[in-house]
């Protein structure tokens, strides 16, 4: 109740309204992912005012990090769906977890983008640069000091000499999850670990004992071990004594 359902195509700039069986449809199949996941709070929904179905010839959003159809739009605080996703129940269960987690961040990003590194005029990496927005501009389910150790267990690196910038270098051609979709994609996985499966896979050195001999092996076990730990405690707020 309250939210906004519209329509999005290649035919015009401007969103519609979507039909009436269609946002029957939609508006109850998200209840009831909402209903099978108890640990969802209300105030994780503060920040969506909206879904919007986006035409499958329409959608433009870049896929070079992930496969992932859907996405948080804090300009308008609605979530964005490709439409072919409506087509399976697993499927739209998985886009919605997703751009719900992301619109927790709310609109935490002011700038971001990917700059190529040369050394000796070859290219080694590239680096992933993000600018938060002002303390007092910030409308977030997080703090700034929970954004800030956020952005960190999500290996990125405050720059000391800019306030509000993070970095993260990426070796070659290697792949990378941007903290916004990151953030989306352990949010679902802690409800359900089948809509996450790349998390799942991250996670799974939490089950092997980690050797002595690599030292790295323990610091990505400690890392994701605090990751996890946030979202018990900071996001669903889940506190064991």
């Amino acid at each position: 109740e309250g939210l906004e359902f519209r329509y999005l195509t290649l035919d015009t700039d401007l969103p519609e309204n979507m039909a009436s069986s269609l946002r029957r449809d939609i508006a109850a199949a998200v209840l009831e992912i909402l209903w099978r996941h108890p640990d969802i709070h209300p105030d994780h929904l503060q920040y969506l005012h909206g879904i919007s179905l986006v035409e499958t010839a329409s959608w433009k959003r870049c896929q070079q990090w992930d496969n992932v159809f859907s996405f948080y739009d804090p300009g308008d605080s609605c979530i964005k769906i490709r439409q072919d996703q409506t087509e399976s129940p697993g499927r739209l269960e998985a886009a919605v977890l997703i751009a719900l987690g992301q619109s927790l961040l709310g609109n935490y990003c002011q700038e971001k983008g990917m700059e190529d590194v040369f050394v000796e005029e070859r290219q080694v990496g590239r680096l992933y640069r993000l600018i938060t927005g002002k303390r007092q501009e910030l409308n977030s389910f997080l703090s700034p000091e929970e954004l800030d150790t956020y952005l960190q267990l999500s290996r990125m690196c405050p720059k000391k000499d800019e306030k509000h910038c993070y970095t993260r270098l990426v070796n070659g051609e290697e792949g990378f999850t941007p903290p916004g979709l990151l953030f989306g994609l352990v949010f679902a996985w802690y409800l359900d670990n089948r809509f996450a499966s790349n998390v799942e896979y991250k996670m799974s050195v939490m089950k092997n004992i980690p050797s002595d001999l690599i030292p790295e092996q323990v610091r990505i076990l400690r890392r994701r071990e605090k990751l996890i730990r946030f979202f018990r405690e900071r996001i669903f707020r889940d506190q064991f004594f």
